[in-house]
């Protein structure tokens, strides 16, 4: 089992990077295919990561595979450092592509994060530990009329367009950046 320790270097890990690991950063993935620097699976509790070790961590097109999403959001806080980002893409729910994987275990609405981001109503609802805040929320769509149409209904309200119009304007993906929050005195 490799351990990664926090250095004063910017730092940046890719969860299940697969074999498209940008270079410069560490990879973590459950498989230990070329490029990968910790062989791990992300629902294994802690990561063989110091605390804080990582100025930024991605997860694009990850976190739709797992079980644990509370367990995996407790475990990105807790390594990336306070200050840092987590960059997270999903496919968005109403998108027939995030169906077709049957790999994929969670489909994403735009309020899905709400959970575990401070200052929403389901924060309190105390799935996780530790608390975010959202630095980018936003949803990303085609390109051509159907995707402005789309990108236009839900900047007006993001409840109206999936309630009555995601079917039939849907965005592609759901992108978030989270910061996390110092944990409060117990």
């Amino acid at each position: 089992m490799t351990t990664v320790a926090a250095t004063n270097t910017p730092r940046v890990l890719e969860v299940g990077c697969g074999t498209k690991k940008t270079p410069g950063t560490v990879g973590l993935d459950l498989l230990p295919l070329p490029g990968v620097d910790i062989v791990h699976n992300m629902e294994e509790f802690p990561w063989p990561v110091e605390a804080g070790a990582f100025d930024e961590v991605r997860c694009f097109h990850v976190l739709e595979h797992v079980i644990d999403i509370c367990g995996v959001m407790d475990e990105l806080h807790r390594v990336t450092r306070p200050g840092g980002r987590c960059h997270i893409v999903v496919p968005y729910f109403a998108r027939y592509s995030a169906f077709k994987d049957p790999t994929h275990r969670r489909f994403c609405t735009f309020e899905s994060f709400n959970y575990f981001v401070e200052g929403t109503k389901d924060r309190d609802r105390g799935y996780s530990r530790h608390a975010w805040r959202y630095v980018v929320h936003k949803l990303n769509f085609r390109t051509g009329v159907r995707g402005r149409l789309g990108a236009w209904i839900h900047g007006r309200s993001h409840r109206n367009y999936e309630r009555h119009w995601a079917h039939t304007f849907p965005a592609r993906t759901l992108e978030i950046v989270l910061e996390p929050l110092a944990d409060s005195a117990s």
